[in-house]
């Protein structure tokens, strides 16, 4: 069966999916603290991209090394101390005056070291690395656990026989037609004001006079303008509820042919969701598929990853509070590279699944370059095949599984050693 497109998708710092639910943020490394005048500030942030964050931990007033300042023989009235970890997890401290040069007073640095204020800040950033560390390799081993839960046929069907097009409610003109005991009153208001002679017994007959003359005029000017901004409103809410109900129409019958579609198992369908659904998809890890859907059946080639984009490092809280911070032996990466690999497939088995109900099988064939000892060459070559079939895939509780060891549940070519090395095999 031939393939029909070679997708890449690209490595990223984050692990998203539209309507998952799911947000996986890269772990930050970069991390110091600061101490001066004003207090103490937490600083994190991502090396290489600009973005930080500083956040205040304490005020001068808590601040045991501020009060430090004044020990200093090289100043006379504040220090800046800023802390953070190297590359192995040792607490780097660099002390400055005001004016930015480094201080080296022993008997100064001794004090800070031994401030609650320092050894807290040293606390944090190590719990922080630490952290940092295990996100790392928890993204890269935790696909599986985003493999969203399957929706079936009954689901769908029932949207659709649900869906029915909205429709525009007309608003209804809110000013109040004239009335004439209304207008009189405005007039009278009016003449009031307007109306005030010195021989003042005159001004009542004058007043309504005033009103006599202008109420029928003013009645019937006050009525055809509110009966022009009637109409006219009128007929604007005619055209909008025109318009309006063309595109709810419109959206009705897009999302009708689009479930129809999904319910038969539309060939041009499923192959165009495919593309859009990997196109919003961002890893982070980097590969590549092939794909071809036929007849019910999806058939996924995979260019898996390479075990030397897996994270190299892990660490550990010492009884003593600092961190330990040490490369991982070649058999927990390899053990890490199973749970990655195998996780992508069914976090995408998953994902496909839910475009339509009609595909009832998904076979992933999972392959990686490796060097061919008969000539010297690199080549692809398929360490895993396994093909998902919907009803035992949907029964699995996903979240809860060994992404490795759940593909026993399958019919698959597999063939792992006990120091997790995949041995080649062939595709199903």
């Amino acid at each position: 069966m031939a393939f029909r497109k070679r997708i890449k998708i690209a490595k990223g710092l984050n692990l998203n999916l539209s309507g998952s639910g799911l947000s996986m943020s890269a772990g930050v490394r970069g991390a110091s603290a600061t101490f001066g005048k004003n207090g103490t500030y937490m600083n994190t942030g991502i090396p290489g991209t600009g973005l930080y964050k500083r956040t205040k931990v304490s005020s001068n007033s808590n601040d045991n090394i501020s009060s430090l300042s004044n020990n200093s023989k090289n100043q006379q009235d504040e220090i800046n101390v800023n802390i953070r970890l190297d590359e192995k997890g040792i607490p780097v401290l660099i002390v400055e005056d005001k004016n930015g040069r480094i201080l080296s007073d022993e008997s100064l640095i001794r004090k800070i070291k031994k401030s609650d204020s320092y050894k807290k800040v040293v606390y944090d950033l190590t719990e922080s690395r630490k952290n940092s560390i295990d996100e790392e390799t928890e993204k890269f081993i935790n696909i599986f656990k985003y493999t969203p839960e399957i929706i079936t046929e009954n689901i769908f069907q029932t949207e659709l026989d649900n869906l029915k097009p909205k429709t525009y409610n007309v608003k209804k003109f809110d000013i109040i037609k004239p009335e004439i005991e209304l207008i009189k009153s405005d007039l009278e208001i009016i003449a009031k004001k307007n109306i005030k002679k010195v021989f003042f017994w005159k001004n009542k007959k004058m007043r309504q006079d005033f009103v006599d003359e202008n109420l029928q005029k003013t009645f019937k000017e006050k009525t055809n303008e509110w009966e022009s901004k009637n109409k006219e409103f009128n007929e604007n809410e005619k055209y909008t509820k025109d318009t309006k109900d063309k595109e709810y129409l419109a959206e009705y019958l897009k999302i009708k042919n689009e479930l129809e579609k999904i319910l038969l198992g539309d060939n041009d369908y499923i192959e165009s969701k495919i593309e859009s659904i990997i196109g919003e998809i961002t890893l982070p890890v980097e590969f590549t598929l092939d794909y071809k859907y036929l007849e019910q059946n999806l058939k996924i080639n995979l260019d898996l990853p390479e075990i030397e984009h897996m994270p190299t490092e892990k660490a550990s809280l010492l009884s003593s509070g600092k961190i330990s911070i040490k490369n991982k032996s070649q058999k927990e990466l390899k053990q890490e590279y199973s749970q990655c690999v195998s996780g992508i497939a069914f976090f995408l088995a998953g994902t496909f699944y839910n475009i339509s109900p009609k595909i009832t099988n998904i076979i992933v064939s999972g392959y990686t370059q490796r060097l061919n000892k008969l000539n010297g060459k690199a080549e692809d070559q398929y360490i895993y095949s396994i093909k998902f079939t919907r009803e035992i895939f949907s029964s699995l509780n996903i979240k809860a599984i060994n992404s490795l060891e759940a593909f026993g549940n399958f019919e698959n070519n597999l063939n792992v050693s006990t120091n997790f090395e995949f041995k080649t095999v062939n595709p199903l």
